[in-house]
């Protein structure tokens, strides 16, 4: 039995105190794993194979998507270009990360989510969007923009990417300053590229 993933493994070469200390919370961090975590993840994440990793996912009430529902997924991923953001998965790769996190990072967290995202070359793009927590992003095939920048983390106006305007307040929140967007760096991830990005901050991604 292989042994259990460890935060180290994702925030090479720093180490998990150092990533904690300069890193949680305060600043972007770019790494990546080694070839045997990255293959590990693969094998978790079904090869990337997308009807797999869908019947692992499941909505916010905790039920599965339907065969029809994968198939439009499916649908719009390949014909559309449609990005499909996953918030919620728990095939053996998700088990694995969420696990690295929680045995040396619990108390630094109230809950752990684990999401897969698809996406086509020439997809869709992202809007720009905060969320109000920690992300650490492994990308296991092809390639991903990511642009970040600093921000505040405002609690009633904060979503995930896709999420619509929940009140009227979010719907007439200003976009961010273009000075902090013009000044948010950019990340080209690869495969085996790990992104951290801290809370608080803004983030768009492009194929």
């Amino acid at each position: 039995m292989a042994p259990p993933l460890d935060l180290a493994d994702f925030v090479e070469p720093l180490g998990v105190d150092e990533f904690l200390r300069s890193c949680w919370g305060s600043r972007t961090f770019l790494g990546a794993v080694r070839p045997a975590v990255l293959e590990r993840l693969r094998r978790g994440f079904h090869h990337g194979q997308l009807e797999p990793v869908l019947a692992a996912c499941r909505r916010a009430d905790n039920s599965s998507f339907s065969a029809e529902e994968v198939q439009e997924m499916q649908t719009q991923l390949d014909s559309g270009r449609k990005t499909l953001n996953l918030p919620y998965c728990f095939c053996d790769g998700a088990l694995d990360l969420a696990a690295a996190f929680l045995a040396r990072g619990w108390q630094l967290a109230n809950d752990v989510e684990v999401g897969v995202y698809f996406s086509e070359v020439g997809g869709d793009v992202a809007a720009w969007h905060q969320d109000n927590n920690h992300n650490l992003t492994v990308q296991l095939y092809g390639q991903k923009e990511w642009r970040c920048a600093d921000g505040t983390v405002d609690a009633d106006r904060s979503c995930a990417m896709f999420d619509a305007p929940r009140n009227r307040a979010e719907q007439t929140a200003p976009p961010p300053p273009a000075a902090a967007v013009a000044q948010g760096a950019s990340y080209a991830l690869a495969e085996g590229s790990v992104l951290a990005a801290a809370s608080p901050s803004t983030c768009a991604w492009a194929t």
